[in-house]
């Protein structure tokens, strides 16, 4: 075997055998847990229940609304316990309101829209 290639056997040899080794403790601690995900605090639920307000006043304001609709927009969203990220939830919760007849589905979109942004 010519010198060339010994020496490429050799340094991957050694590679492998530092790979094993950095592994072991790896391996012994046991497999990896996930993070514990933490529910938004009452703050945060908070605030993003307060930019729904304002997306919700600017509605009203502009007439796409009415301040009853406004109302039970935010009671459906606290009594659903909205946690204030999920996007897609609140417009399930949203999607109720239109079932019921107290939205159009035009206003549903446009509060989403408004809270995309």
């Amino acid at each position: 075997m010519p010198a060339f290639m010994k020496l490429i056997a050799t340094s991957l040899a050694a590679a492998v055998l530092g790979m094993a080794l950095a592994a072991a403790p790896a391996l012994a601690a046991g497999p990896a847990t996930a993070p514990e995900v933490t529910p938004p605090t009452e703050r945060k639920v908070s605030v993003a229940i307060d930019a729904l307000r304002d997306v919700l006043d600017a509605m009203a304001d502009r007439g796409a609304m009415t301040p009853p609709q406004r109302d039970a927009v935010v009671v459906a969203v606290r009594l659903a316990d909205w946690d204030g990220y999920s996007i897609e939830r609140l417009g399930g919760i949203l999607q109720a309101l239109v079932d019921r007849g107290v939205l159009s589905a035009a206003q549903r979109f446009a509060i989403l829209d408004g809270m995309r942004r």
